[in-house]
């Protein structure tokens, strides 16, 4: 991890309740890498919903504003900062993921219209304050990915919302070795989609756009990454899952490494999205007419298949 302080790698955060009365009930996500409303399942799915689950509860009741510190993630310098804010934390989880249950929250340092978030704590009472930074950094990588496919010009931009850590400066985890935190991001307004998971899940809508996304990272990283897991609304993201193909499982418990970027592929059909990025098609293909261009109509050539790494010469439209 980068420029972690050691003080945040040896704090241990326990609690499966943020009141330290036992085990927490219910959220919306797994954050492990932040998994969505489905979490970030290590094992194939055995029949996967691409919407999010109702909340089981809708009613917010937050405490009284409290002290937090705020740790937030630069992608793009790869260092750590962090700010003393007010936090406002509901008394009971909302939703439950795999790996994680969710609380509404309220960040006071934000303007009126944006303090809505979702606040994300691990139901591995061993699982070391660490993991949460380690997440934040894995949602920085795929911004940056994310970046660099808007690049390209494809038909559809995308993004990842901005996560963060907080540290609550007047809560301490269930067995008390040092303070409580929680994985805290925006709040997403609208239809909740999961396109896919840590394991070749793709939902029946099979969206060009993320698929696409997933492929273009393991080329752009030369074969040394994969983002998956892709959800969110509409194409603003949340929650992705970083596999390592040298098999260190650099990205947490989710990160399968070489098995779960095999996954994917096995499940993975090249789209209109992958051609215009001349991405290698590997197996399957969807039918596409690529002499139109994606964007405006176009008519050029097209690309037909292609087994090199060469996203440099990809089109500019």
């Amino acid at each position: 991890l980068r420029n972690i302080p050691d003080f945040f790698v040896t704090v241990v955060s326990t609690m499966l309740s943020p009141f330290g009365q036992g085990p927490g009930m219910g959220m919306m996500g797994g954050m492990g890498g932040f998994g969505g409303p489905f979490g970030a399942p290590q094992q194939p799915p055995g029949g996967y919903s691409s919407t999010a689950p109702p909340p089981k509860k809708t009613t917010k009741n937050f405490g009284p504003q409290e002290p937090a510190i705020k740790h937030v993630y630069n992608w793009k310098t790869h260092t750590w900062q962090r700010h003393e804010i007010m936090v406002e934390l509901d008394d009971e989880p909302f939703q439950e993921g795999t790996l994680r249950v969710i609380y509404f929250l309220n960040d006071k340092s934000l303007p009126p219209d944006q303090q809505e978030c979702v606040a994300k704590l691990s139901k591995d009472p061993a699982e070391p304050a660490r993991e949460y930074f380690k997440d934040v950094e894995m949602q920085g990588q795929a911004k940056a990915y994310a970046d660099e496919f808007n690049s390209r010009r494809p038909p559809k931009r995308i993004d990842f919302v901005v996560p963060s850590v907080i540290e609550f400066k007047r809560r301490t985890s269930r067995s008390g070795y040092g303070r409580l935190y929680m994985g805290v991001e925006p709040m997403l307004h609208g239809e909740y989609m999961k396109h896919s998971n840590n394991y070749g899940f793709v939902a029946p809508e099979d969206r060009n756009t993320p698929a696409a996304f997933s492929h273009f990272t393991f080329h752009t990283s030369h074969g040394r990454m994969l983002v998956c897991d892709i959800q969110g609304v509409g194409d603003t993201y949340t929650d992705p899952q970083i596999h390592s193909a040298d098999g260190q499982h650099h990205w947490g418990k989710a990160d399968m490494g070489m098995e779960g970027i095999n996954a994917f592929f096995n499940t993975h059909k090249c789209n209109a999205i992958c051609e215009f990025l001349k991405l290698p098609v590997y197996g399957q293909k969807k039918p596409c007419d690529l002499t139109t261009a994606l964007s405006g109509g176009k008519p050029r050539m097209a690309l037909g298949l292609n087994t090199n790494h060469n996203i440099a010469q990809a089109p500019v439209y």
